[in-house]
């Protein structure tokens, strides 16, 4: 009896903190709109920030970006619409404004990524993890549901053409499920946010600068050490950046 109370105590003190933070992010959301709309993009730009760290949602990472490119802030104007594209990856708005900074930017670099990995990268871009769990769920659970009719009707289970179908399927989106989740986990992108970023042989202030980099250019993160990201252009060149130069696309 002492443990069923326990646990309704935690229920309610669990449902409680949620509901706070849910006010506090509802509040200083409408507080930042506020800000936006009277010009006061610095102070919107802060909140946002500090909105987008107690709940991670795409509109807050959308507004961030819009208030980020107000302020001329445009590696972190991207960085925010990638992370927005990020849970919401068909928003046309987040799109659009994505393309747009981007094109304010010079970060014309030559793509030698491998196909493939190319490939796996937009197919994986499409849709949430959570969104590719729930086709796969409810996959599994047409193929469950279909092989019990089919055995209560005494056939076997995969001499039919549909059964061939939804094999094919389930085996799709098992592929997009691992794609998905291979890209999120191993797979770590940044943007640089300040201008002419400077890229050096090793993670000190006393190593040669190897390249400088452009605000807004998109890199994969291959290593960490300390304050320093080992980093990879599209092109397969590759230096040690400062963690402040960049803007790390994880939500």
């Amino acid at each position: 009896m002492k443990k069923i109370a326990l646990f309704f105590l935690v229920g309610i003190l669990f449902c409680s903190i949620s509901f706070a933070l849910e006010e506090s992010y509802v509040k200083d959301f409408d507080e930042a709109n506020d800000l936006f709309k009277s010009d006061l993009y610095d102070e919107a730009l802060d909140l946002y920030q500090k909105i987008s760290l107690i709940k991670a949602t795409p509109e807050a990472f959308y507004n961030l970006g819009n208030a980020a490119y107000k302020e001329k802030k445009l590696g972190l104007s991207i960085a925010s619409y990638e992370k927005a594209k990020m849970l919401a990856p068909r928003d046309p708005d987040v799109k659009h404004n994505l393309r747009f900074v981007k094109g304010l930017v010079d970060t014309k670099v030559e793509d030698k990524r491998n196909d493939i990995i190319k490939l796996m990268e937009f197919i994986s871009g499409q849709w949430t993890l959570i969104e590719i769990q729930i086709i796969l769920f409810s996959v599994l659970l047409i193929a469950f549901l279909w092989m019990i009719i089919r055995l209560l009707l005494k056939r076997a289970p995969m001499q039919n053409l549909f059964s061939k179908y939804l094999i094919t399927l389930l085996c799709v989106v098992i592929f997009l499920t691992g794609v998905k989740y291979w890209v999120d986990q191993y797979v770590s992108y940044a943007i640089v946010i300040r201008k002419d970023a400077p890229a050096r042989y090793g993670p000190s202030l006393e190593e040669k600068t190897v390249f400088k980099l452009a605000e807004g250019l998109k890199v994969r993160v291959l290593e960490s050490e300390s304050n320093w990201n080992r980093v990879q252009l599209f092109n397969e060149d590759h230096g040690w950046i400062s963690k402040d130069d960049l803007e790390v696309i994880k939500i």
